[in-house]
């Protein structure tokens, strides 16, 4: 946990983990209840600068929670003079999304932070959270995973967004998508291959779901190796169509870097 400087009404002044500066955190009984922070992989978070500024193009951060990645990033981008580079940051809770909105305004981002409150997947369609799943991962509501659900809300493609413009070129995408990340990747065939991204996702193994045979059972989740992704027959027919290879980062990130050929 970052350590606050200040404590003033609901914010807090803490520590950037991507450059360091000093930033604003709303510290309130909504972002204590829904974990993770912007100390959350903050080594991930900050060697994850070298690759934005590299491609010099937007950043997508799907899954983008609190903003504890995005926000964080279009402040040190903005540090750097960079508000060239546009951040968007899609996640499919209104409380998150307004909670980023607060965040990015304080911070003085707005304008170079696109808020998109949608969920991702391969086909327009409904989802929602169980009680049940939230009651396993507590205050860890970055792992909650929304399933189909005729009576959830609306979830659309990346290919949708990219064709009515919604986003526009990126040249990395922070992907944590909570086991939808197959469907994100066979949603967004045509944006992806036309930006060619490095894309930077998490990947966990597991041997069984729940009774519904769609929500993954935590107690068997593990995190995967670079093997096991590089074996894996769902992500290989993935990488295969798009000609993506997963990069040896080293201690570089958590997740794993992945990059067109």
């Amino acid at each position: 946990m970052v350590e606050s400087l200040v404590v003033y009404a609901n914010y807090i002044v803490i520590q950037n983990p991507i450059d360091e500066s000093p930033m604003i955190w709303i510290h309130d009984e909504f972002s204590k209840n829904n974990w993770p922070n912007p100390a959350h992989q903050g080594l991930q978070k900050k060697n994850s600068l070298k690759y934005v500024l590299e491609k010099g193009k937007n950043v997508l951060d799907m899954g983008a929670h609190l903003g504890d990645y995005g926000i964080t990033l279009a402040i040190a981008l903005r540090n750097l003079g960079r508000t060239d580079i546009k951040v968007y940051c899609i996640d499919p809770s209104k409380e998150k999304c307004d909670f980023m909105r607060r965040l990015s305004h304080i911070n003085n981002v707005q304008d170079n932070v696109i808020i998109i409150c949608s969920g991702i997947s391969d086909k327009i369609g409904k989802y929602s959270l169980k009680d049940k799943e939230k009651q396993k991962w507590g205050i860890n509501t970055g792992g909650w995973q929304w399933t189909p659900d005729e009576n959830g809300i609306e979830f659309t493609t990346l290919d949708i967004l990219w064709k009515n413009k919604e986003i526009k070129n990126i040249g990395f995408f922070w992907l944590d998508a909570q086991w939808m990340e197959e469907n994100v990747f066979n949603g967004g065939v045509n944006f992806l291959l036309e930006c060619k991204p490095y894309i930077l996702m998490e990947y966990w193994t597991h041997s069984s779901f729940e009774e519904d045979n769609i929500t993954v059972d935590i107690k068997t989740a593990r995190p995967g190796t670079k093997e096991q992704l590089e074996n894996d027959p769902v992500f290989s027919k993935i990488f295969n169509r798009l000609s993506i290879r997963v990069l040896d980062t080293g201690e570089l990130f958590e997740d794993f870097l992945l990059e067109f050929n």
